[in-house]
Order: C-alpha cells, then structure tokens, then sequence
C-alpha cells in the first residue's frame, strides 16, 4: 500500500514519531519506506501511549477501552523458533516474531513489558515499519502491495500526523500554487472536492520491497523496516469477501502511507504499520497479533494457485 519512488534515491528526513518507533527498537533513525479512511474523533481524550503499573490510580479510566486479544501458545509455553523480543520501550509492550499459531510459517506477537500492568495505544501508534522498495508495473512476490489513492479522504501520514488526502493536497496547492500526487492525476469538481485518480500510464502499480539484507552466514537481517511482514492476516481464512469483511476485526494493525515531497511532487516515500483502533495491552503472555491484507490480495492469491 506505500511506495518508493523508484528513482528517488536520497530518503528525507523520517518524521520525530518514526524515529521514536526506532529508537525503541534498538535501532538508530534510517532510511526506511505503508488504510483507515477516516480519522475520527479520540474517544479517550489522549493522544500517546502511556505505561501503567500495577497500582497506577488511572487504569479504571482505560478498563472499557477495546482489549488485545487472539491467539496465544499454551499458558507457559514460550513462541518456538523465535526471531526476534524486543522491547518498545516508548509504547510500553514487547514485541516478539516466531512461529505462528494460527498456520505455517512466523508471526507477530505483543506483551506487556515485565512489570507494565495496562499499556494504552492509541489508533495511529506506530508499531513497526512494513517495507523498503520500488514500485513497478506489476507485484512480484507476496509481500507487494498495490499502490492507488482514490478518494480524499483516504488518512495518509503527513508531517508526522494522521491527515485526510485531501487535506494534503489543500496545504500544498496553497504554499506551492499547484498539488501533484505522484502516480495520480488530480482536480477540483465543479463543487471544488478534489478528484484523485490513478494514472496507468505511469506503470506505478505495485510497491514491490526490496530483497531482504541477509548476514555473512546467509541469515536474514532482522530490521525495523520490515517487521510488518512477518504480520499475518486474521480475517482469513474465509470463504466469502462479507465474511473477510465480517472477521477483520480480528486484526489490530494496518499498513499507512507516510508522504513527504520530493522533486515537487507528493511522494510516497515509507510505509508503516499503525494500530487501528485505541487498544489497551494487559497481556503478560504473547498474544499474536494480524495486520489486513485485503479480499482482493486473498483473490489475487488464490487465482495464481489454479
């Protein structure tokens, strides 16, 4: 859902909440390249994660807030073949990568951090990154996501905040004189709403990540950028697009594109993973945690296995 312009090669300066994310995973900020249509009003009057300890007096005013919840190892049991735990400590829950629960192949888990009673995420928080890469006229392997906006008010990261496409399009046409969205043409409607449509012509039709880092014995580099794709899709299996649509509350997470200029032109240039809804982390065993896909990548997938 995000892409790199492919001849960009320089990467702009990540955004203070990006780099936060970063530095609670170990890493210092780099270079690094991901929908909710709406923002709407925050119901808990609080905009940043925040820690509780057990006794903290405030953990009665988040108790309603939705819960984090899904599959789990066996109580005592620990993830097997685990990648990756680390810590965010800005967020105040841990974050693991090992064997799925729900199917073959790795998954991505939350804790509590020891001693935490409640962690409080907002929607928006920034998780993890999804992806480095380039776009092209066609996917290319099952990370690649399709890369279109069509409606203004598609949420897109601008300046570090969640913002309506729109809105992007209103600041720059106002400071520049003129909005260009790479890969997309771009007018007002006779009642002055902004309409965004996918240029083809541009071949910009997929966001494909680069090729993993791998180590000197062959062993794939672990990195903040793309510890997204380790996230799998809960809403699926399911046999109909209603029933996808039914189960996606199943999912805590989604990919957000994170825009910045560049050449004159609004450009794609990271995509993350965010929560999607305020959620509060009272787990102290890992609970797995799914990112959507979409009905038509499970379509996509199921016509290449004919």
């Amino acid at each position: 859902l995000m892409a790199k312009e492919e001849t960009a090669t320089e990467d702009p300066e990540l955004d203070r909440e990006v780099q936060a994310a970063m530095r609670s995973f170990g890493m210092d900020p780099a270079s690094s390249t991901g929908v909710k249509d709406e923002v709407e009003e925050d119901e808990y009057f609080f905009d940043e994660p925040m820690e509780l300890e057990e006794n903290d007096e405030r953990i009665g005013e988040y108790e309603h807030m939705p819960l984090l919840d899904g599959p789990q190892h066996p109580e005592g049991t620990d993830i097997s073949n685990k990648i990756i735990e680390a810590d965010l400590e800005d967020l105040g829950v841990t974050l693991h990568v090992g064997d799925s629960v729900v199917g073959e192949g790795v998954g991505m888990y939350l804790s509590t951090i020891p001693g935490v009673r409640m962690s409080v995420l907002p929607s928006y928080t920034i998780l993890c990154g999804y992806a480095i890469g380039t776009l092209m006229d066609k996917p290319k392997g099952d990370k690649a996501v399709g890369y279109s906006f069509n409606e203004p008010l598609n949420t897109v990261l601008w300046n570090g905040k969640p913002t309506q496409l729109g809105d992007v399009l209103d600041s720059v046409e106002l400071s520049s004189g003129h909005a260009e969205l790479l890969g997309h043409s771009t007018e007002r409607s006779p009642e002055g709403e902004w309409i965004i449509t996918a240029d083809r012509s541009n071949k910009m039709w997929a966001f494909v990540p680069d090729d993993p880092e791998m180590d000197e014995d062959g062993e794939r580099i672990v990195s903040w950028q793309t510890l997204g794709q380790y996230c799998n899709d809960l809403a699926f299996p399911a046999k109909t697009k209603a029933e996808y649509v039914d189960r996606l509350s199943s999912n805590k997470l989604n990919l957000m594109y994170n825009l910045k200029m560049l050449d004159g032109k609004i450009t794609p240039v990271q995509i993350v993973c965010i929560i999607t809804e305020d959620l509060r982390v009272e787990n102290s065993q890992p609970v797995e945690i799914g990112c959507s896909y979409g009905w038509g990548y499970w379509q996509a997938k199921a016509l290449e296995n004919m």
